[in-house]
């Protein structure tokens, strides 16, 4: 599936089979085989040059009873949200 970073927020994005990019992974495309892979990848260059996203990838997921995880470590943590408490950070306005 394709990865990428929404250029508005910065948020990690996933392409969706209909071309838009969404934050939850499980709604992604999957890319089946070679073909499709380029494929999608091709749709992420594009959406980077609309400025949409930056760095869109391809990335490898897993399906286990019936959820999509990255098999890479640092795609993880870009998936499924930030390793530390969000809620005790401090602002430096």
């Amino acid at each position: 599936m394709i990865v990428a970073s929404r250029l508005s927020d910065g948020r990690v994005v996933f392409l969706t089979p209909s071309k838009q990019w969404i934050e939850n992974i499980q709604f992604g495309v999957l890319a089946v085989g070679p073909d499709e892979g380029e494929r999608l990848l091709q749709a992420g260059r594009k959406a980077e040059a609309a400025n949409q996203v930056v760095e869109a990838y391809l990335i490898t997921v897993e399906i286990s009873a019936g959820t999509r995880r990255p098999t890479d470590w640092r795609e993880s943590i870009r998936a499924c949200g930030p390793t530390v408490r969000t809620d005790l950070l401090t602002s430096t306005d």
